[in-house]
């Protein structure tokens, strides 16, 4: 099975140039370092912990909006989302602190001075009601000028703009611009869907999936320009459908029901299980205006308007990777089914084996492994993968990290603004 997809879909050239790629950007590294640097930090403000990147890059003096090299040369975690403390506010601050004090030694005072600094925030801020959305986003700012001031950074102007909530097409947009990028698909003359790469992004709110495709999707529509090429992608971005949110989900919905999917509970079971993901996913469908709209050839397993992705190679990047990696698919050609039996056998382990064999995973973590596994298994299923489709889920290419921020750098660095219209404010 595995022989006649990679010949097909052509995976072991994509793990060659895996390989390809690591060497190219040591190289450009090589080359690259009479240029001098400049550094640019986003914060990845996400639903389940706040992520602090600085990024170093060289750009071409000859091509406004260019980048010779991008890296990342620091990133700090802080496991507490900015969003779980809508309530308490004041703790804002402090666990902005931790990030900056944490990274306060990566730059010089100089080079802080000329070192823009962006806080996006995502699924975690966009699923507040929006009197919530608006009063926490307005802390933030406020805690953020003073962070910036007291560790020696510039304030802009367009502050605010700095310092927004990003629409989740736009994350999506990001993902699969750190993936193609790393990749090195961005310098190809000729980029199309089928040599780019797909991108499949988990969160713990939300989920993004975004692809080139030959023509204009009649929705779900990004653009971006690099290098004065224009790129087409369909970019589409699931609310409440993250890991976190999806499980609180189902948990109202079907309350003990749910023990199925729980090892903890007793006897989970992964078709058990999979028949009350598939039960909540159905429920909405009947009334889905998908079909009515497009026809039922571009209509996904969720109701949602999506091109064909026959022609597609995906990479599945954030949370994707530690349950991939839990079950040793990660960092190769996986498929879904491998996903099913790797679940299935997990699901129906015994809570006391489970707890001896992963014994590094605190015990919340390792219960809610069988429902995440199962719920990512049927989303890959709705969005088209069939079950011998090949996948590839990392965690770095060529050394760097494969989550959106990356992308952030690259698109701020290369357009003259970031559209406020993808915003949600």
């Amino acid at each position: 099975m595995k022989t006649i997809s990679m010949k097909r879909m052509n995976y072991k050239n994509i793990c060659l140039k895996l390989i390809w790629v690591t060497f190219i950007c040591l190289f450009t590294s090589i080359v690259s370092a009479d240029v001098q640097p400049q550094h640019l930090i986003i914060i990845d403000a996400g639903s389940s912990g706040s992520r602090l990147h600085i990024f170093e890059y060289q750009q071409k003096p000859s091509m406004p909006f260019s980048l010779q090299s991008i890296r990342e040369i620091k990133q700090v975690r802080a496991t507490t989302g900015l969003s779980e403390l809508v309530d308490q506010p004041k703790n804002i601050e402090p666990e902005l602190n931790k990030l900056f004090k944490a990274a306060d030694n990566d730059l010089t005072l100089e080079q802080k001075k000329t070192t823009p600094i962006y806080l996006l925030a995502t699924a975690g801020f966009r699923i507040l009601a929006q009197p919530e959305k608006i009063a926490l986003l307005q802390i933030v700012r406020d805690d953020m000028q003073k962070i910036e001031k007291n560790f020696g950074y510039p304030l802009p102007e367009d502050f605010n703009h700095q310092i927004n909530i990003i629409h989740g097409r736009t994350e999506a947009l990001f993902a699969w611009l750190t993936v193609n990028y790393l990749m090195q698909n961005l310098n190809l003359d000729s980029l199309t869907q089928g040599n780019d790469f797909g991108v499949l992004d988990m969160g713990g709110a939300s989920t993004q999936m975004t692809f080139l495709t030959k023509e204009p999707p009649q929705n779900n529509f990004s653009g971006f320009i690099y290098q004065r090429k224009l790129f087409l992608l369909y970019t589409k971005s699931y609310a409440n459908f993250g890991l976190n949110e999806s499980e609180r989900a189902l948990q109202t919905f079907y309350g003990d029901k749910l023990n199925a999917c729980y090892p903890q509970k007793g006897s989970a079971n992964f078709d058990q299980c999979l028949q009350l993901i598939q039960g909540f996913l159905n429920k909405d469908l009947p009334i889905s205006p998908c079909q009515q709209r497009y026809g039922q050839e571009v209509c996904n397993g969720l109701g949602e308007y999506q091109p064909s992705i026959s022609q597609t190679h995906f990479i599945g990047v954030a949370y994707y990777y530690p349950l991939f990696d839990l079950f040793k698919l990660a960092d190769q050609i996986a498929s879904p089914w491998q996903l099913a039996q790797a679940t299935r056998q997990f699901c129906q382990t015994p809570w006391a084996q489970l707890s001896q064999k992963y014994s590094t995973l605190d015990a919340d973590n390792l219960r809610k492994i069988c429902f995440r596994a199962t719920w990512i298994y049927e989303l890959l299923k709705r969005y088209g993968l069939n079950d011998k489709t090949p996948l590839i889920v990392t965690e770095k290419i060529a050394g760097e990290s494969s989550d959106w921020p990356l992308g952030a750098a690259i698109y701020l660095l290369t357009q003259p603004t970031l559209p406020i219209t993808t915003y949600e404010t």
